[in-house]
């Protein structure tokens, strides 16, 4: 658990690898956004209602966040 001196200091470099679990987290949750975005331009290939644009892009940006936080867990795990 975060005590509260790292959370009032937010400029403080963080140590140890429970904040590599958090990064993991993160990349689990972004793998379902992932998923869920392409699930929905999947969709909107059938359904004339929903925008394929607005699909792709909301697939684009899932994918750009997954990979941020694939990056930042990598190099996470690479300095402990």
């Amino acid at each position: 658990m975060l005590s509260l001196k790292e959370l009032l200091n937010p400029l403080e470099p963080i140590n140890g690898a429970k904040h590599c679990d958090i990064l993991f987290l993160l990349l689990v949750v972004s793998v379902i956004f992932l998923i869920l975005a392409l699930l929905s331009f999947g969709m909107s290939i059938f359904d004339k209602k929903m925008s394929i644009m607005i699909a792709s892009f909301a697939v684009i940006q899932a994918f750009l966040m997954h990979y941020l936080y694939r990056v930042f867990y990598s190099m996470c795990l690479k300095t402990m």
